[in-house]
C-alpha cells in the first residue's frame, strides 16, 4: 500500500507547477477578498466582520460564492423570509448566528471551521479548507461515500490539511493561499 502522506504530497506539487498565473495572483488574494466582503456585510447590518464571516462560513456548503454573499445578505435582512441557495440546516445556522452572542458554537465541521477563519483571519490563518472539489482532486474520487468518510474523520482531514500547508510553508505561502490557488485551478480544469 502507498504512503498516502507522499501520493497526497505528490499530487498537491504536480499541481503547483502547473498553476495558471491567474490563479496563483487571485489565490493568493482570495481570502483577503473574502474577508473585504466579511467586513462589508458586518457594516451594513451591524453585526461586525466575526459574525459575519461565521454567517458567510455556514451559508457555504453546496453554494457558489457569488450566490454565498447574497445568501448572507438576504438572511441578514429577512431572516427566515430568506430564501437561499444552500441548505436548510445551513440557513438555520446562519440566524442563530445573527442572534446569539457566542455564535462560533454554530460554526462546526472541518470545512466550515476552516472556512471561517481563513475568512476571519486571512493573514494568520493556518486553517486548510477542503471542501468537496479539493477532497476529490486529493482522493482521486467521484465516490461521494469517500468524500464523507473524511468529513466524519478529523484524522484524515488533518492528514490532507497538513500535505497542503507543509507544501504552502515550502513556497514562501500561507496555507490558505495555496488551498486557494489549488482551488482556483481544479475549478478552471473542470
Amino acid at each position: 500500500m502507498p504512503n498516502l502522506n507522499r501520493v497526497y504530497s505528490q499530487r498537491i506539487a504536480q499541481s503547483f507547477k502547473r498553476l495558471d498565473p491567474w490563479n496563483v495572483d487571485w489565490g493568493a488574494a482570495w481570502y483577503r477578498e473574502a474577508h473585504t466582503e466579511a467586513v462589508k456585510l458586518g457594516e451594513e447590518h451591524g453585526i461586525g466582520t466575526d459574525k459575519a464571516a461565521a454567517i458567510l462560513a455556514v451559508l457555504s456548503p453546496g453554494a457558489k460564492w457569488e450566490h454565498n454573499i447574497e445568501d448572507a445578505r438576504a438572511v441578514c435582512i429577512d431572516g427566515w423570509a430568506a430564501v437561499v441557495t444552500t441548505y436548510p440546516a445551513n440557513k438555520e445556522k446562519a440566524l442563530n448566528i445573527l442572534k446569539s452572542s457566542n455564535h462560533t458554537q454554530f460554526v462546526r465541521g472541518k470545512k466550515v471551521r476552516a472556512f471561517y477563519e481563513n475568512i476571519n483571519y486571512p493573514g494568520s490563518s493556518a486553517a486548510v479548507t477542503l471542501d468537496r472539489h479539493m477532497l476529490r482532486f486529493l482522493l482521486r474520487t467521484e465516490d461521494n461515500k469517500e468524500l464523507c468518510k473524511v468529513f466524519a474523520s478529523p484524522k484524515r482531514y488533518e492528514r490532507l490539511a497538513e500535505e497542503i500547508r507543509r507544501k504552502a510553508y515550502r513556497e514562501g505561502l500561507k496555507p490558505n493561499q495555496l488551498q486557494a490557488m489549488l482551488w482556483l485551478q481544479l475549478r478552471q480544469d473542470n
